[in-house]
């Protein structure tokens, strides 16, 4: 279980990657309309990661640990 919430992290880390490499490539040719779309996306992708970090913590208490330094 922590292993498919950790990797499921890493996709979401990594999708947000690219939005913020295609953020930054909409604001270096200033394309708006780009940049309301990516704003959009980037919102979902953290709150995923915010679901799955939540998620992780649940999942960490359940099992006896602290979610932090200590406990992983």
């Amino acid at each position: 279980m922590l292993e498919k919430l950790l990797r499921e992290e890493l996709a979401a880390i990594e999708g947000l990657q690219q939005l913020l490499q295609q953020e930054y490539d909409a604001l270096r040719t200033r394309d708006v309309t780009a940049l309301e779309h990516i704003a959009g996306e980037k919102q979902i992708s953290v709150d995923r990661l915010h679901s799955l970090d939540i998620a992780r913590m649940a999942y960490l208490r359940e099992q006896g640990f602290t979610a932090d330094r200590q406990g992983l």
